[in-house]
């Protein structure tokens, strides 16, 4: 991977120096041990946003879970007109 951005953060003074002591432990550098850090914490954000996508309901697609559940407790469905519901 080729690196080409810059990144300048402020650290608390104890986290930086509890890092570069876990990054020593890791054998790593303190810029490879936050570098492997944000990858790791990025690639889970991601995974855990995805989850949410494949597992939203297309038919309730950007409906907010609680009103998800009002919906379902009344048997209301979107898109569906009252009276088509009545009738059945």
């Amino acid at each position: 991977m080729r690196k080409s951005e810059t990144l300048m953060i402020r650290i608390d003074p104890d986290l930086k120096r509890r890092s570069e002591s876990a990054a020593r432990r890791a054998g790593r550098t303190l810029s490879a041990f936050v570098l492997h850090a944000i990858e790791r914490e990025t690639h889970h954000v991601e995974k855990r946003e995805q989850r949410v996508v494949e597992s939203t309901p297309k038919s309730f697609s950007g409906v907010p879970t609680f009103l998800r559940a009002a919906l379902d407790k009344y048997q209301v469905r979107i898109g569906v007109p009252q009276a088509d519901l009545r009738s059945k």
